[in-house]
């Protein structure tokens, strides 16, 4: 399969990265925009080709990997022309397929997915919709692809994503309190590390709820239990859900 990339920021060095090392079978074209990025990814497989133009990543190639600015995007897209036998695969938060579909020039099948950057690693999962056979075999070879049937259930995993800087900051909380303490700032990211990357694995290997995992963690009179009751009566919990309604009217107003 040749695939193109439109945009070279964190997302694309991830996919590509996660590609190439994973050993799948690719020819990769980048967009030149960002030289720098562009160029380290060229150097990862013979297969990476950085393209002298957008209309030539797209001219060579099968699926076409968008990942731009949310604000730039339109104005990307309507520039270029596109085939009918094409994919459009758009990582940009927010486009609808309508929205894609009255900037593409061309016919190409469109498709919306949701890469993070664990895909780097082969690791983590990609939300797509609609449901494509090509797409999802891109994002199998990089970890797990979850394919939604309604296009209002994709931009609510948009929201989810939203939590990652959080989730990087609750983790540093506990190592800078851990580091308060005398505990060196390294072995305490290094337990972090492993320590969430094992409950991780626990939610991967089974299909327990997240609430049945806390149980499960929980002994009556315990310190899980003293934990979650404080952060429950503090608000903690009800907060992510209000933060979450914040990002999704963002996403909303901006279709």
């Amino acid at each position: 399969m040749r695939i193109g990339f439109i945009g070279s920021g964190g997302i694309t060095r991830a996919v590509v990265t996660g590609l190439c090392e994973g050993g799948a079978k690719h020819e990769i074209s980048l967009s030149p925009r960002n030289a720098e990025v562009a160029a380290q990814l060229a150097q990862l497989d013979d297969r990476v080709r950085v393209r002298e133009s957008n209309q030539q990543v797209v001219d060579a190639s099968d699926v076409v990997c968008i990942a731009v600015v949310p604000n730039n995007a339109e104005a990307v897209l309507q520039a270029l022309t596109f085939r009918a036998d094409q994919i459009v695969v758009s990582f940009v938060a927010g486009l609808t397929v309508e929205r894609l579909k009255r900037s593409l020039r061309g016919d190409p099948a469109i498709v919306r997915a949701i890469p993070l950057p664990a895909t780097a690693h082969g690791s983590g999962s990609t939300v797509v919709y609609p449901r494509n056979a090509q797409a999802k075999a891109i994002f199998d070879a990089i970890g797990t692809t979850v394919e939604v049937t309604e296009e209002a259930q994709f931009d609510l995993f948009s929201v989810a994503t939203a939590t990652m800087s959080t989730y990087y900051g609750f983790v540093e909380a506990q190592a800078k309190w851990l580091a308060e303490r005398g505990v060196p700032y390294e072995g305490a990211r290094a337990f972090l590390a492993g320590y969430y990357s094992g409950l991780a694995k626990l939610a991967q290997v089974g299909n327990d709820s997240f609430s049945e995992l806390a149980k499960q963690c929980t002994t009556e009179g315990g310190i899980n239990e003293l934990m979650q009751q404080k952060l429950q009566s503090e608000g903690f919990f009800d907060q992510v859900g209000s933060a979450m309604d914040a990002v999704e009217k963002r996403l909303m107003n901006g279709k």
